[in-house]
């Protein structure tokens, strides 16, 4: 069984400002970009435990192509990600959002 997955408003932000910048660079890129996070929310919303645990509720993926992490808490059926967060960038911003 699978959970269903959700997007939080900012994380959605966040994967959209990164597909910007990959875009830029080349749209190959870009697609590459959108298919590991496409990968790695399939992968969670079967198998959830497969992240690292940062937080109280909250575990962390890598990407495995690019270095970005996805932030993510489960209750009931579904899965949320909280932040798609670059790994050496602003390091526990999404906190707030947990």
């Amino acid at each position: 069984m699978s959970l269903s997955i959700l997007f939080h408003e900012l994380a959605e932000n966040e994967l959209l400002e990164g597909t910007r910048f990959y875009l830029a660079i080349s749209p190959e890129l870009a697609l590459s970009f959108v298919s590991d996070v496409e990968r790695s929310t399939n992968l969670l919303g079967r198998h959830p435990e497969v992240g690292k645990s940062v937080a109280a509720g909250v575990r962390s993926f890598r990407l495995a192509k690019f270095a970005y992490s996805l932030y993510y808490r489960t209750s009931n059926e579904l899965l949320e990600i909280l932040a798609v967060g670059h790994q050496r960038r602003r390091p526990l911003y999404w906190k707030s959002r947990a």
